[in-house]
């Protein structure tokens, strides 16, 4: 067939179909349908061959026309004719007012456009000429450089967004607008950021664009520069990116970096919601940089920048003085005590009571107690405090003379009954042992009955060592006279033990002392 079409031909068919003459003559009934649909076919085909299709050749980039609109039903693109054979579109981007982000066009406007681009027999068309060749010649550069690029997040859609750049409409898929997870999707729409182009065609219309390779690109060139920085001090200031409860992240330019929880400060069980809050501004000091599995981990510190508590210890604690402290743990042991942030100190069992002996610090201490404690030592070098509770009050010991003889006879309240003996409290503070073999000599088997907690006993003092804080203590009636004793009820005693008087061998001295005194009863009734 003829590349080119006989022109007679084609005004001749152009006459045909858009011009009604009629002759005197002429017949006006109906034509056969099949003689119309014959010539529609033949202009179609005509149509085809003509090498002036859409007019397009009467036009070219730059021209300024007067369109109108016909569609705005594309997501995208805006539907104009230039004539009635002649076609175009314009990116609806370009159409959209910038205060309401609406289309402020309707079917059947007119508006006044620039001829752009032609491509594959479409015409692409700007309200802005110059604007217009700028953006695409921009994103060309910007494309094959690596360069980034402003946008603004116009809408979200199933896939990420949509972005206009350049009066553009450019497309980010959701994995590629954060380096992190995005659980809200909204939060990212008419947020302007920076973009690079992954995928550019000349014709503008099909553009993919990533945030996360931009963003990770400037970690890498901000790791690199702290880290040609390390050997020195180097103290940032931050923004609170994300708690948790490992610590913080912190943005520091671009990166990340961690602050763990115990580089919050110096003390103990510090609670990181009391220092910080998401978007809190905070200074802090690069400790490390590391490299793992290809990701570099940075960690921060703000206690590096307080000082060390331990280097001003003996400006603000002295021995033998009294201070307010925190109980931060107890153990079986004894109790550590925070007197200031890092400042701890140990409170031993031993050095919590005066007055009954402590099985377990928990029966004195709880872990966040307030307390008044004493120093009584502390070694700088290795960071250890030795506290006391009980010598905030006077040693019950102290002077026990004055108050205490022996050889006299006291009452006391039973603290414990034990396997070997039992436990009289005298004084506030101050226990004495009863041996369980004093008791039996005196009680017998019934010496539960007399002797057991919360009874109150009289105890005569047989010895006392204040040094190893230590008191013997006896019953009053192995103290008396020979002849005051109480003869029935020993007798009585004896024989409901069943003890024979003449096995004296195997008894106790008490024992034998008793048998003794039984026989010379006996003599004496004998003779009498």
């Amino acid at each position: 067939m003829s590349e080119h079409i006989d022109i007679h031909a084609w005004v001749g068919l152009m006459l045909k179909k858009n011009f009604t003459i009629q002759w005197e003559d002429e017949d006006d009934s109906p034509k056969p349908a099949e003689n119309k649909i014959d010539q529609n076919d033949e202009f179609s085909a005509l149509l085809q061959q003509n090498p002036l299709k859409n007019h397009q050749d009467e036009y070219e980039v730059g021209q300024k026309v007067d369109t109108i609109i016909i569609s705005t039903d594309s997501p995208h693109n805006v539907l104009v004719e230039l004539d009635p054979q002649t076609t175009g579109v314009v990116e609806k981007a370009q159409l959209i007012d910038d205060s309401t982000g609406e289309l402020t066009y309707q079917s059947g406007d007119r508006v006044t456009l620039y001829i752009i681009k032609t491509h594959d027999g479409d015409l692409q068309l700007s309200p802005s000429l110059d604007k217009s060749l700028q953006a695409i010649e921009d994103l060309q550069t910007a494309f094959d450089n690596q360069l980034p690029v402003k946008g603004k997040v116009v809408k979200e859609n199933k896939a990420g967004f949509e972005v206009s750049i350049f009066g553009k409409t450019a497309f980010c898929p959701v994995s590629q607008m954060d380096t992190r997870y995005i659980d809200n999707k909204s939060l990212f729409i008419d947020q302007e950021f920076e973009f690079v182009l992954t995928k550019f065609d000349a014709s503008g219309k099909n553009i993919v664009i990533s945030r996360a390779k931009l963003l990770n690109r400037i970690a890498q060139d901000r790791v690199k520069e702290l880290q040609s920085q390390l050997d020195s001090d180097i103290i940032l200031t931050g923004k609170v990116r994300e708690i948790r409860e490992f610590g913080a992240f912190i943005d520091i330019g671009g990166v990340d970096g961690l602050l763990p929880l115990g580089e919050l400060g110096y003390g103990r069980n510090i609670n990181i919601h009391d220092l910080l809050d998401v978007n809190d501004e905070v200074r802090v000091k690069v400790l490390d940089i590391s490299n793992k599995d290809g990701k570099h981990r940075i960690t921060l510190s703000l206690k590096s920048l307080e000082t060390d508590p331990w280097m001003v210890f003996t400006d603000n604690f002295s021995e033998n003085e009294t201070y307010s402290g925190k109980v931060t743990k107890v153990e079986k042991f004894g109790a550590f005590v925070e007197l200031t942030p890092g400042i701890e100190g140990l409170v031993h069992i031993s050095e919590m009571s005066w007055e009954k002996r402590i099985l377990h610090p928990n029966e004195v201490l709880s872990t966040g107690d307030q307390v008044k404690v004493r120093i009584l030592s502390y070694n700088l070098e290795n960071k250890k405090i030795s506290l006391s509770l009980r010598e905030i009050e006077e040693d019950p010991w102290h002077q026990l003379s004055d108050r205490l003889e022996s050889n006299q006879t006291y009452s006391g309240k039973v603290q414990k009954l034990k396997s070997f003996g039992a436990l009289i409290e005298l004084l506030p503070g101050v226990v004495g042992l009863l041996p369980m073999g004093t008791m039996k000599q005196v009680f017998g088997e019934t010496y539960r009955k007399h002797c057991s907690p919360p009874k109150a006993i009289d105890v005569t003092i047989s010895r006392i060592d204040e040094e190893e804080r230590k008191i013997s203590l006896s019953l009053p009636a192995l103290a008396k006279d020979d002849e005051k004793w109480d003869r029935q009820p020993t007798r009585e005693w004896a024989e409901s033990e069943q003890i024979p008087m003449k096995q004296t061998q195997k008894m106790t001295a008490f024992g034998k002392l008793l048998a003794d005194k039984l026989e010379q009863e006996n003599q004496k009734n004998k003779k009498g």
